[in-house]
């Protein structure tokens, strides 16, 4: 569903970063795993730094499918990755509620 998004502007936006963060968010949990299993090849043993992206594959078009070229979405690294909306809004409800409180228990001191 998220892919099929990518076709139109107003979901390319929003499918784009959830694809990047959902992703982002698998790779940097299993991170060293994934890292170690990598460096088991013998051309990438010597790397340290590793840089993580993937592709959108299009299925009429097989023998571009391991070409990284300007398709490839870059992942940022883990602590740009951002928050996924329904965490936002429970952190902006969370600081509406807490400010409604003190809102509340300042008034009934005014009184005193």
């Amino acid at each position: 569903m998220l892919v099929k998004s990518l076709d139109n502007e107003l979901g390319k936006k929003l499918a784009k970063e959830t694809l990047v963060r959902n992703i982002g968010q698998v790779i940097y949990r299993d991170r060293k795993k994934i890292e170690n299993e990598v460096k088991k090849m013998a051309a990438l043993k010597a790397f340290s730094d590793f840089e993580y992206g993937f592709k959108i594959r299009d299925k009429s078009n097989a023998k571009n499918w391991f070409i990284a070229d300007k398709t490839v979405m870059l992942i940022p690294p883990e602590e740009e990755l951002g928050k996924a909306p329904i965490d936002q809004a429970k952190e902006a409800i969370n600081e509406v509620s807490e400010n409604v409180s003190n809102f509340f228990n300042n008034l009934g001191k005014i009184g005193s």
